[in-house]
This record gives structure tokens, sequence and C-alpha cells, in this order.
């Protein structure tokens, strides 16, 4: 493997491993080796004390007795003891022992021998016990155990450090040096797969850390692909539109040469591909004044224009430019210029073709004045005649209504003759009797009331038709009960209503005023009820209702007008107010009942109109109006 994939993370994390794990099998073993010191010398310790506890009364009873072969027995047998080498009993200068004495160090523990009588509880001392113990025997077993111990841990730890370094390598470095060479290796314009790791499930978890660190590579490097094969195409696009571009791009350095500059301009100003001079010397470009003057200030600038010449043609460009500056030292320019030469050639033609059409604008204006002035006198003609056409039918069903109670009081008025003349001929004939007298004046009663009250009747009629006839061609403002200028409209077209028939219902307060135009309120009233009996209720077999209802407000007086006829196609609702609509040419419809409503509202009566509706549910009509108009 070449050194640079060596693990030098697993080669510091192994001598971190090896460092640790020695001083703590060192630290452990020194301690180990303490123990073993303090229990090895607390044990001869603990035999000295044995034997002088257990056995120093059979050494006393040996030597009270002078028994010298049993005492020598007795020491020979204590040197077999572990941890006892030398055994020396003193006795009146005498010295018997037992044993090998130690040349080097050792450990000497020093015993009274006390005898004690059991017969007279005396006890004397007998003479004196000296314990032996080889210390170099105990520091040679415990260098021993010392090296031994440490020659187990290093071999462990070695084992240890070993397995963990593979195991470090198999599962992170491997894995670490696969994600370099895959990354010294990538590259955006030959990337054809993605980062696979060679994960080992026995050593690796599923999805771990490095897993994502793997996955968070392959999106980078799927993002970077991305990125350069876009950024490539753009490249690509721009140098195509550079090259098929009629524009010119250009780029300088700080002394105003060139450093860039497309192939279209290059062309036109015959610019060779090793050579860039600088711009004032260009063929073409040294009488450009203007862009000499932007180039010498050295700032951004847009809109320059200037005219140039070369293939014997003089062109008009625009040029524009940014500076550049890397600190505050100026680099130079990167702009573009574009020839303008056909808009300008259009700009001179367009010109000319003003002054030319100035006259011919004035001879049309004045035409269409005239156009419009007979457009106004004939729409105000036609609005005319639909008022005309309105008071008519007004007239026609007053008339109507008038007939009646008139036939009736002509009928009484022959009843009552009748009645007289029989009453007269009796009389003159002596022939008149009180039956007939009152049989004959009580028919003349009910024909004088009758007559009576149908005159009456018919006086109110004509009254009322009187002040609408005289409102409708009057506009006098004046201040007027809602509910009473309704009642009359009501009847003044009632002759048409019972063509349909319709059933018209009023809501509203009967003492509610308004300050305006009878005249004209009355006209959009009536002819909202026409338009209604001529068009709403043709196709539909359902009774025919109309509904008017008003109220005041803090804004004025609010109308709502609705049917409940077929109602207006939503495509429909935008013309029904334009002069000329309606969907009964040729059938007596002028097209302008609606349009009148319109313009009465919104001129006349200063207030607006807006209309709701739907197929088959009849129209709303919505009439705000002031309260009192302004004079």
């Amino acid at each position: 493997m070449s050194k640079r994939y060596v693990s030098r993370i697993g080669r510091r994390v192994l001598l971190i491993l090896v460092v640790i794990s020695s001083v703590i099998t060192l630290t452990t073993t020194g301690l180990q080796l303490y123990l073993d010191y303090d229990r090895e010398f607390s044990d001869v310790e603990a035999t000295h004390q044995e034997i002088k506890q257990v056995y120093s009364g059979l050494l006393a009873t040996s030597l009270w007795f002078y028994d010298i072969p049993s005492l020598q027995k007795r020491l020979k047998e204590l040197t077999t003891l572990p941890k006892v080498d030398y055994l020396e009993v003193g006795l009146d200068g005498e010295v018997i022992s037992s044993g090998i004495k130690p040349e080097g160090s050792h450990v000497t523990s020093r015993f009274e021998i006390k005898y004690f009588d059991q017969n007279t509880d005396l006890e004397a001392t007998v003479g004196e016990l000296y314990v032996t113990s080889n210390s170099e025997k105990i520091y040679h077993f415990l260098l021993q155990q010392f090296f031994i111990s440490l020659l187990l841990n290093a071999v462990k730890t070695f084992l240890v450090c070993s397995i963990l370094f593979w195991v470090f390598h198999k599962s992170i470095n491997a894995r670490v040096i696969s994600i370099v060479k895959y990354l010294r290796h990538y590259s955006p314009r030959y990337a054809t797969s993605n980062l696979q790791m060679n994960n080992k499930h026995w050593t690796i978890e599923d999805m771990d850390e490095l897993s994502w660190v793997a996955d968070e590579i392959n999106k980078l490097t799927c993002t970077f692909t991305k990125l350069y094969q876009s950024i490539k195409a753009e490249q690509e696009k721009l140098q195509d539109f550079t090259y098929v571009s009629s524009d010119w791009l250009w780029e300088t350095d700080n002394t105003h040469r060139l450093t860039f500059c497309s192939d279209p301009m290059r062309a036109a100003l015959g610019i060779s591909e090793d050579k860039m001079p600088v711009v004032h010397k260009i063929q073409g470009l040294n009488r450009s004044v203007k862009l000499q003057e932007k180039l010498e200030q050295k700032k951004s600038f847009s809109m320059c224009q200037d005219e140039i010449e070369f293939d014997g043609k003089a062109y008009y460009f625009v040029f524009q430019a940014i500076a550049k500056y890397s600190g505050d030292v100026f680099v130079g320019f990167r702009g573009t210029a574009i020839n303008v030469s056909e808009l300008k050639q259009a700009q001179l033609e367009l010109e000319k073709l003003n002054h030319s059409l100035e006259a011919t604008i004035a001879m049309r204006t004045q035409a269409l004045q005239e156009s419009l002035r007979e457009l106004e006198s004939t729409q105000e003609k036609l609005v005319e005649s639909e008022k005309m056409a309105a008071l008519g039918g007004l007239v026609a069903g007053v008339a109507h209504e008038v007939n009646t109670p008139l036939g009736i009081a002509v009928t009484a008025t022959s009843l009552v003759e009748d009645s007289l003349n029989k009453l007269s001929d009796s009389f003159d004939n002596q022939t008149l009797t009180s039956t007939e007298f009152t049989s004959e004046s009580q028919i003349m009663d009910k024909g004088l009331s009758m007559l009576k009250a149908n005159l009456e009747r018919a006086s109110i009629l004509i009254k009322d038709f009187k002040n609408t006839a005289v409102d409708h061609i009057s506009e006098n403002q004046s201040e007027f009960n809602i509910r009473q200028m309704l009642d009359a409209v009501l009847v003044s077209l009632e002759s048409e209503t019972k063509k349909v028939p319709v059933s018209i219902e009023l809501i509203g307060e009967e003492g509610i005023t308004i300050n305006s135009l009878l005249g004209v309120l009355t006209q959009v009233m009536s002819n909202l009820i026409l338009n209604s009996v001529y068009h709403a209720f043709e196709q539909t077999s359902k009774p025919a209702n109309i509904l008017i209802s008003y109220q005041q407000s803090e804004h004025g007086i609010t109308f709502v007008y609705q049917d409940n006829g077929q109602g207006i196609a939503l495509e429909d609702q935008q013309k029904v107010f334009e002069p000329f609509y309606t969907t009964k040419r040729g059938s007596g419809g002028s097209g302008l009942g609606l349009t009148l409503v319109y313009n009465l509202v919104t001129q006349k009566l200063k207030g607006e109109i807006l209309l709701e509706s739907s197929i088959g549910n009849g129209v709303r009509y919505k009439i705000t109006l002031p309260k009192s108009l302004s004079k």
C-alpha cells in the first residue's frame, strides 16, 4: 500500500493505546508488587509470631530439662516451615542452631524462651530464640513475579491493541481511505458512479457515521456534477449566443487595451486574433469621441450612443460597460455594444412621418368630433323616444283604469234615469203607490252611490296620472312620499301587469320621504317593472312575482327590486345597460329601457345601481340614492 494511504490516525491511536496500556500495566504491576511485598513480609512476621506463640513452649520444656537432642530435633523441624531459614537458641553462653544462616539481607526476630511450671505457677526465662528468614529469596521471588506479570500484561496489551488496530482499520481507516481515493479521483466532468463503501457487517453497524458521510458525499458529488453540467451548458449557450449575436462583447485592461472581443466585433473592425490594440487606435473607433470620454472617466456607464464607420458605412451603436476595480485600483472595463442603426433610421423616418400625420390627425379629429355630436344628438332623440314610449304605456294604463269607473258611472246614471222616468210616469198617471215609490227610491239611492264612488275613483286616478305625467316631462326637485309614489306607479301600470299576470309586493315604512326628482324616479321604477313584464316571465311556469323594498340608512335610501323570472346569463349581465342591447329585436324592443334606467340613476339621481342575476333565479337590482339630492 502506498505510504500516503498508511493510516496516520491508526498509528496515532495505536501509539496512544500502547502508551496508556503501558502506563496502566506498569501502575497495576507496581501496585501488585507492593501488595506482594507487603504480603510476603507479613507472612514472615506471622511465621515468626507463630513460632513464638506455638513452639516456644516446647523449646522451653526441652531447655528446662536440658534435653539437647530433643531441642535440636524440634529446631530442625521448625526450619522446615516456609520462610524460616535459620533458628538459634542461646543457653548460658552456649548456642544451639539449626538451618543455614543467610549471608545477605535477612529478617531476624528475637524471643525470650520462658518455662511455666504448672505445679508452682512459676515462670522462668530459660533462654533466647533467634528466628532468621532470608530476604534475598523474597526479593528474588517478588522480582520474578514482577517481570512475569509485566510480560503477560505486555503480551495482552499487544494482542488487544493489535486486534483493536485491525478492527479500527477495517471499520474506519479502510473506509476513510476509500472515501479519500474516491474524492481524489472524483471529477464532475467524468463522474459516472457513486461512492461505494465495502461494509463488513460483522465489524460495522448499518448506517453508522461513515455511512452517513458517504451518503452526504454522494449527494454533494451528484449536486456538483449537475451544477457543473448546468454551468457547462450555460457556458456553451453563452458562447453560442456570443458567436451568433449581432451585439459586441468586449473587455479592456487598465490601459484601455482590448483583452477580449466577440467574433462579430472582431470581424466588423478587422481586429486580428493574435494582437489586441488599444481602443482609441482601432480603425472605426478612433473617431468615437463620446466613447473615449467615457473610457477616460474610468467609471461604469450606459446608453453611450456614438457613430462608427466601417465597411464604408456609418452605423450607430449604444455602448455600456462596468468599470472593474481591485480594491481601489482600476483594472479595466467589461461591456457591450448594441447596433441601433435600424432603430435610429426608423426614428428619423418616424419623425418625418409625425410631421405629415399631424395634419391628417387634425382633419380626422374634426371629423370624429362632428360624428360624435351627431351620435349624441341621435342618442338624445332615442332616449326621448323611449321616454315617450314609456309615457304612452303609462297613459294607456291610466286610460284603461279610468274607463272602468266611468263606464260604471254611465250605467248607474242610466239606472237612476230609468227609475226617475218610472216614478214620473206613475205620478202623472196617478198610479204611484208607496211600495213602488220605495222600491224605485232604493234603486236610485244605489245608483247614485255607485255613481259617486266611481266618479271619485276616476278623479283620484286622473289626479295621480296628472302628477305622474307632469313629473315625467319635468325634472323639478321636490320632497315626496316613497310609498305614495310606488302606489301611483303600480296603479298606472296595472293594465300591463294584468297581462302576465304578475303579483307585485311593496315592503317599506310608509312615512319615509325623499327629496329628489319624482318624475325621474317614477320613470326608473316604471321601466324596471315593464322590463320584467316583457322579458322575465316568458319561459317560466311558476307564478310571476315582483318584490320592491326600500329602507332608509345613514347613506341614503336603498331600493331593492327583484323578480322570480328566468334571470339573465352571466355573459349578458355586462351588456344589459349598453344602448340598443335587447332580446326583443324586431318585436318592438329598442334596447334603451335599462340604458335609460342606468343613466337616470347615475346622472340625474346621483346614485348607483347594481345587478345580480343567474339563470332560473330572476334578477335583483339594488339602487342606492341620496336622501336629499344636491341642487
